[in-house]
């Protein structure tokens, strides 16, 4: 699950992806075109084919952020261990260069 940004009316609306379904909020839809949330959930509740493709997944805004915050510490963790891998390997190539040009006992 990842959350994403969708551009609507003008105005961004935070929505989850989940195995490629996105799953957006009624609310602020309701609240970016001026509908009553209260009175839209009522109308897709009673609309028999709307009521079979809705699901009820409460997903507050906290929950979002902490998503959120959750994919941008993985995606750190994961520049991060790029990067120690990259400087393991420099390391080696230096460490090697040296001592390939000191002398042995042998010399």
């Amino acid at each position: 699950m990842k959350t994403e940004i969708v551009k609507f009316y003008g105005k961004e609306i935070p929505c989850v992806n989940v195995e490629n379904v996105i799953m957006i909020g009624v609310k602020p839809i309701c609240e970016n075109i001026g509908l009553d949330y209260r009175a839209q959930c009522d109308a897709i509740k009673n609309d028999e084919i709307l009521c079979q493709l809705v699901g009820v997944h409460h997903i507050v805004a906290a929950e979002i952020e902490l998503l959120e915050k959750i994919n941008e510490l993985n995606e750190t963790k994961n520049r991060a261990a790029l990067e120690l891998r990259e400087n393991k390997l420099k390391l080696e190539k230096i460490r090697a260069e040296r001592l390939k040009n000191e002398p042995t006992l042998f010399d």
